[in-house]
């Protein structure tokens, strides 16, 4: 497979996710202990966090290793350098300002 093949975005679903939402839709940080606890493991937690504004609140409060460290600038991942060299119009996407 040549890089274009797997770098693909892919569609993960989660049947919990809408039961989860639905049974258990009360604060947004009980529901986010919940899907914690319930989807442990499925590489969504930075994503959960993230998108409800919660990542570096949570990271300092519940992660001693990295809540000393965390800034708000983390919400955004840097671009990997390999997708970077492969733009022909290098001026037209640029890296993220804070990982320069």
């Amino acid at each position: 497979m040549n890089e274009a093949q797997r770098a693909r975005d892919a569609y993960v679903i989660h049947l919990a996710d809408p039961y989860l939402v639905a049974a258990e839709a009360v604060t947004l940080d009980f529901m986010l202990d919940e899907r914690a606890r319930e989807l442990a493991g499925g590489q969504l937690r930075w994503f959960d966090l993230k998108h409800t504004k919660k990542l570096v609140e949570r990271v300092r409060a519940n992660n001693p290793e990295a809540g000393a460290s965390i800034q708000d600038y983390h919400t955004v991942r840097p671009i990997p350098q390999r997708q970077l060299d492969a733009i022909t119009n290098k001026g037209a996407i640029l890296q993220n300002r804070e990982y320069r």
